[in-house]
């Protein structure tokens, strides 16, 4: 293997030289089998359609997901033991985003702390996105849709 035209070109010079030594050394790399097969190539093979770009309005939708528990604290004393609960809620598109420490993973608790800290300092979605967890049974959907009209 060699290293590259110009490299080529140097390291020959070190110990011998001609008259057209660079051209040589260019073609000798551009002919090059191991060359061809192992330089990164910026063609692409075949073509891709375009992605389809949705209509994102920001505030429109918000997602929201509930991340844990995550347990802390040390196997052998049980009283050091720390479950963490977190939520997170994001505007997919701004990418604006909350994760805040919850209690326990209820639709109640859910349900509260958007309408006290969301929808009290942001603008209201039209759209919740949620997973289809446990916690957030029918409550959270029927609550926000009822009082605040967010389906």
């Amino acid at each position: 293997m060699h290293p590259g035209e110009q490299r080529l070109e140097l390291t020959i010079a070190q110990h011998c030289t001609w008259i057209g030594l660079k051209p040589t050394c260019a073609r000798v790399c551009k002919n090059c089998e191991n060359c061809a097969a192992s330089k990164k190539r910026d063609q692409k093979n075949g073509l891709l359609p375009p992605k389809p770009t949705p209509e994102i309005i920001p505030w429109h939708t918000l997602c929201v997901d509930l991340v844990g528990p995550y347990k802390f604290g040390d196997e052998k004393k049980p009283e050091t033991h720390i479950e963490l609960h977190c939520m997170t809620v994001t505007d997919p598109a701004t990418g604006f985003f909350e994760t805040v420490k919850i209690g326990p993973k209820t639709a109640d608790v859910i349900a509260n702390w958007l309408e006290i800290h969301w929808l009290t300092q942001y603008p209201w979605p039209t759209e919740l996105t949620m997973n289809k967890g446990r916690e957030f049974d029918k409550e959270v959907s029927e609550t926000l849709e009822n009082e605040h009209g967010i389906k």
